[in-house]
């Protein structure tokens, strides 16, 4: 589930980031470190498959720590963040069905707004998903 605010459209990847911190059950009350803790089990959790995009992930999210690597790039995201959404649903949904619900749409952001129109293409047309294997 994500919330897209009024004000979310100037916030670079918000509708993913709050689809993320639902996704990994990371809440306000949770430190920084606390949050990538998560983070990082559920991403060892996932596979393989997902722990290359550990960094992206928790810059997404804003838990990048201090002293990790220069974030990437904007051109970086816009070409990793689908696939990995797409990587995400799929496990999600090997263990059952999975619903993605984004709350006023109308106000996504614009690399939200590409990344999810991404994995909603990659749902309809099931040739374009990522393989796993």
């Amino acid at each position: 589930e994500a919330h897209c605010p009024a004000h979310g459209r100037t916030l670079p990847c918000s509708a993913v980031a709050d689809l993320l911190r639902h996704w990994f059950g990371v809440r306000s009350e949770h430190t920084p470190r606390a949050a990538r803790q998560r983070v990082g089990e559920a991403v060892r959790r996932l596979g393989r498959s997902v722990q290359p995009d550990l960094e992206l992930l928790l810059d997404v999210l804003g838990l990048a720590p201090p002293s990790s690597p220069a974030p990437p790039s904007a051109a970086q995201k816009a070409a990793r963040l689908p696939t990995l959404l797409q990587l995400l649903a799929q496990t999600q949904s090997a263990a059952g069905p999975l619903l993605l619900f984004i709350d006023d749409a109308h106000w996504l952001d614009a690399e939200s707004d590409a990344a999810l129109a991404q994995l909603a293409h990659a749902v309809a047309e099931p040739e374009q998903l990522v393989h796993l294997g």
